[in-house]
């Protein structure tokens, strides 16, 4: 229990896990009369076929598109619906678009919906082409995964956007041809990847694709020194062994490397010149100005960015938000050696 406690940080009406400790999660979030459990990891696997047949502990699994945004928990406290980041904490721009969510919870008041969230949000790249959107890809009761079919009835049921189901599969029946085929179509359209679930909901791996490495490189090499440790060996690595399971071009993909990391890092510089920071602006709209403050509140607590450059507006019935986060610790070195100053190797 002491353990536990050490792991644990207090946040206005409730506490969260920072880390997985005492059975569970990290990011389990308690409340006076409820627990809303982490969501379990998710390992990686580099190798399509070995990955699987390692990792999946059951002979039917389900293959899922894997959405490049930011993972929310949906759940319902005390008769309001909140939507809580990887981390556990209440995250209030999907707490106020996912509200809409409460018809679910009139039914099901203790299943937790677990899915992504991309558009115009405080942390995915903004677009013209749609304000949000929130894709289901899993729900938990406690700390179990439902399983796949009961999955897929409440997302019919309720009409929930979904993550886009690929197919359903059985190690026995040898669908390795088939999944290399999705594999290199994912790769072809940039998508992100893939997610392969056990039917049960008890196993689940990732295996991402080489245009999503070099995408990931060509968007945060900017922010080199914020990035964290390992960040872009594990891309690396992970697009040379697809490439060499595949029999694909080096010299192609050695290419789109060295351009992505090279043309990102390059404009970080120039901004940093221009600008005296480096930074990345995002763009939202909220219903409620409380919202955008609580936004705002909960980005300040951060020690790697500051927001800046903060712009609002009316559009309709809505407030719409520019921001910046400006990178400190890159922003920071960027300044040092820009400036002449020498490092020992």
């Amino acid at each position: 229990m002491a353990v536990l406690l050490k792991k644990i940080a207090k946040e206005d009406g409730y506490e969260r896990l920072k880390d997985d400790a005492g059975g569970y999660f990290a990011g389990t979030v308690f409340f006076k009369d409820r627990v809303i459990h982490g969501y379990p990891h998710i390992k990686r696997i580099f190798t399509l076929k070995e990955g699987v047949e390692r990792n999946i502990k059951e002979d039917g699994f389900s293959v899922e598109e894997k959405i490049d945004g930011y993972n929310v928990r949906v759940a319902l406290v005390d008769g309001k619906v909140f939507a809580f980041t990887r981390a556990g904490r209440i995250e209030p721009y999907a707490s106020e678009k996912l509200s809409s969510l409460s018809f679910f919870f009139e039914e099901n008041p203790d299943i937790v919906i677990c899915g992504e969230m991309v558009g115009n949000t405080p942390f995915t790249p903004p677009t013209d082409q749609f304000d949000f959107m929130f894709y289901v890809f899993d729900f938990m009761k406690e700390k179990t995964i439902l399983p796949f079919d009961e999955k897929q009835r409440l997302i019919k049921k309720y009409n929930l956007s979904s993550v886009p189901l690929i197919g359903k599969f059985k190690k026995t029946e040898e669908p390795w041809k088939k999944l290399k085929e999705v594999a290199l179509f994912l790769n072809k359209g940039k998508r992100e990847g893939m997610v392969i679930k056990g039917l049960s909901g008890k196993s689940a791996v990732k295996y991402v694709t080489p245009s999503s490495d070099i995408e990931d490189i060509r968007q945060n090499a900017r922010f080199i020194f914020d990035m964290p440790v390992g960040f872009f060996n594990q891309r690396v690595f992970r697009s040379s062994v697809f490439l060499e399971d595949f029999g694909m071009s080096r010299e192609e993909y050695a290419k789109k490397l060295g351009e992505a990391f090279y043309s990102s890092l390059s404009g970080g510089i120039k901004q940093f010149k221009k600008e005296g920071a480096v930074k990345e602006e995002f763009r939202i709209f909220v219903e409620k100005e409380e919202t955008w403050n609580a936004v705002y509140s909960m980005l300040k607590k951060s020690k790697e960015i500051e927001v800046s450059d903060v712009y609002k507006w009316k559009e309709g019935n809505k407030i719409g938000v520019r921001f910046s986060k400006v990178y400190r610790k890159t922003t920071q070195k960027f300044r040092k050696f820009l400036s002449g100053y020498a490092v020992e190797d």
